[in-house]
């Protein structure tokens, strides 16, 4: 397990998936996982959001858990520091990562590339034919109390965010409101953000 994290902290793929100067893009660099600042910034996160959502901090074997979910061609998208997964009827149906957003400049990334955010459920960033998964699959691989209840005739967005790159999350949190508010505001969907800076502080040592 050890080489992927290393690869993934070295590589942080942005737009080009290159490496990039962490304080020019806003990045931090996250040595331990800080509970009380985890909990800031996720409360900002789902503050902005008045559809039903929950927040996990998830572990760090629950990240590499996702990943085997997907076949070698896919697993490196699965590592990347912001993702968001839109899920319906239980399958993925719409895939976006950092690394699939082209710069706006060194700070700021562009979601909404191609229109991609023009629409509910947003156009995936990559053909899913080969990389569907299931949302029970997902759920159980990392090990989240979700209440079947919450979800049941709702589409699903799971939101993958780390402090490590605080401006990027934002950004994403702020389109992905935006376009569930203006094309699904009768029947929002359940966000479930999830965290990712333990899994990302083990990569950075």
């Amino acid at each position: 397990m050890k080489a992927p994290l290393s690869l993934i902290f070295i590589l942080f793929l942005f737009s080009s998936c290159q490496p990039i100067m962490m304080k020019m893009a806003g990045m931090n660099n996250i040595k331990s996982f800080d509970s009380l600042k985890y909990e800031e910034m996720a409360a900002e996160l789902s503050s902005n959001y008045p559809g039903p959502k929950d927040s996990y901090a998830i572990s760090d074997t629950a990240m590499v858990n996702y990943s085997v979910l997907f076949d070698t061609t896919f697993q490196k998208n699965t590592f990347q520091p912001i993702q968001l997964l839109y899920f319906k009827d239980k399958d993925l149906t719409s895939y976006h990562a950092n690394c699939f957003a082209p710069g706006i400049n060194l700070k700021h990334l562009d979601w909404n590339t191609e229109g991609r955010f023009d629409q509910y459920i947003p156009k995936s960033a990559v053909d899913l034919e080969k990389y569907s998964i299931g949302l029970d699959q997902l759920i159980k691989a990392i090990q989240i109390p979700v209440d079947q209840d919450k979800i049941l005739k709702k589409d699903v967005v799971v939101f993958f965010w780390t402090r490590m790159v605080p401006i990027s999350a934002k950004d994403l949190n702020e389109i992905m409101v935006k376009n569930a508010t203006a094309y699904s505001k009768d029947n929002l969907p359940y966000v479930i953000y999830l965290n990712t800076d333990k899994f990302m502080s083990k990569a950075s040592n």
